[in-house]
């Protein structure tokens, strides 16, 4: 290798080493970046110059390892160049390789310019590097701005399903059209019966006590089961209720014992009830958070009811005030609803965590 070729190989080669160190730092700033950590303006004007910096590394390599292979004929540059652009497509990087392959076959056999027709060439090539960066540039742009637009889009997404608990609830504006107090004395029976339903109906103590209390329906009247059956104990694991005394009461009674969700199964035998007492076994305890499921169930449909009676009262008051009004009303009545179902859902995890010996 002639010693001016020598210099200008050295110079290409300080100059790649330069664009190496800066690429490596970019690196650096574009992995801080996909890690959420925010960047300084300065840091991402620099990130914008990657895509050139990439373009110009992938340029002056053929030209160094052109350099690098003392000896090799114009003329072997020349058909490699031609090579190269037989393979040009899309992609920036076959492009690159392109010029750099044109600029070998040009550089090696011409004699070490000046400074000036340096800087001139150098000026050249960044304005072809830039215009064959053009396309991805525009590729990018589009992309970033789908990618802004499918944010925007969830955004107003999110911000759509979480409108019903933003709406900030006013009694005073309630008031105006319901009575406020007793819709939340309505809505807080109901959470207070859960609460009481699964202490009473859902324990994995003995169900004596529990059996005891369980309200019984008959022709519009409520009676507790120890107030018209006799309930005793035979061994540990059964018990036995007498109704006797009222034996029409049977059917209902039986109704009563199925659908209170403690998992037992009563056998009639006349006018006597026995009632095996489950073992608690892990499946004893699972079934038992079913059931506190759906005691949650019926006390969220409970709930809706008490809203839409509500807000049918609302309704009719419609063509006394405004509409805007009525429609405000509303949307709180809903809101302040889903604040004690929430609550009763919280109640409910409680307790099956608890039936399930979850901490």
């Amino acid at each position: 290798m002639s010693n001016s070729k020598y210099v200008k190989y050295m110079a290409q080669k300080e100059k790649f080493q330069e664009l190496e160190n800066l690429k490596l730092k970019l690196d650096g700033l574009r992995g801080k970046k996909e890690n959420g950590e925010e960047l300084t303006d300065e840091e991402e004007t620099m990130l914008h110059e990657y895509a050139i910096v990439v373009l110009q590394l992938e340029t002056m390599r053929p030209l160094l390892e052109a350099f690098e292979e003392e000896g090799m004929p114009s003329s072997d540059l020349g058909k490699r160049a031609e090579e190269y652009e037989s393979l040009l497509c899309d992609y920036p990087h076959c492009r690159s390789r392109v010029i750099g392959s044109r600029l070998v076959a040009q550089s090696i056999s011409q004699p070490l310019k000046t400074a000036e027709e340096e800087e001139t060439d150098t000026e050249d090539l960044i304005f072809e590097i830039t215009s064959l960066n053009t396309r991805m540039k525009i590729k990018k742009e589009k992309k970033e701005k789908k990618e802004k637009k499918a944010q925007v889009m969830k955004a107003r997404s999110k911000s759509s399903k979480v409108v019903k608990g933003s709406v900030i609830i006013n009694e005073d504006e309630i008031a105006e059209l319901v009575k406020v107090s007793s819709l939340k004395q309505d809505l807080q029976k109901g959470l207070d019966q859960l609460k009481s339903d699964y202490v009473k109906h859902l324990s994995l103590r003995s169900a004596s006590g529990s059996i005891e209390n369980l309200k019984i329906d008959h022709e519009g009247e409520t009676y507790t089961l120890q107030e018209i059956a006799q309930i005793g104990k035979k061994g540990s694991q059964l018990l036995v209720v007498n109704l006797s005394g009222f034996p029409t009461l049977m059917r209902d009674v039986l109704k009563a014992i199925n659908d209170s969700g403690m998992g037992l199964n009563p056998q009639q035998d006349g006018t006597t009830i026995f009632i095996p007492i489950p073992k608690v076994t892990r499946e004893y305890r699972e079934n038992l958070a079913k059931n506190a499921k759906t005691m949650f169930q019926k006390f969220k449909d409970h709930s809706r009811d008490i809203q839409n009676r509500y807000i049918r009262d609302v309704k009719k008051k419609e063509k006394e005030v405004s509409s805007d009004l009525s429609h405000s009303v509303q949307q709180q009545i809903q809101t302040m609803t889903e604040q004690y179902v929430v609550e009763g859902e919280k109640v409910m995890i409680a307790k099956q965590n608890e039936l399930l010996g979850k901490e």
